[in-house]
């Protein structure tokens, strides 16, 4: 479905770039935030080029839902994550550790 939309409006530049906007913007600022604290908390080196942290996040989950070739199960999601941290983080087992801790107890309260 996205696929034909961005095709859409991919011929008039200000349709194509109000479509991106309202899209990607929201969650790449969000998921910029977190990167931002991480690094502050020293969570993740300081010199990784967040831009391109965004750009691979969003990838695996952007390409399967605009060409719809296969499905983006939550564990999929978790290992892409897992893959990079293992690049950028500080302490990769650690955080892995801690994050697995707090999806843990986000799952015992719901």
């Amino acid at each position: 479905m996205l696929a034909a939309l961005f095709a859409d409006c991919a011929a008039v530049p200000e349709l194509r770039d109000a479509f991106l906007a309202a899209l990607f913007d929201p969650p790449r600022a969000a998921v910029a935030q977190m990167l931002e604290r991480a690094v502050t908390r020293g969570d993740l080196r300081a010199d990784v080029d967040r831009t391109l942290v965004l750009d691979m996040l969003s990838a695996v989950v952007h390409h399967r839902a605009l060409f719809g070739h296969a499905p983006t199960p939550e564990r999929g999601v978790e290992q892409a994550v897992e893959a990079l941290l293992a690049g950028i983080a500080v302490d990769h087992p650690r955080l892995v550790a801690h994050s697995r801790e707090l999806t843990q107890a986000h799952h015992a309260r719901a």
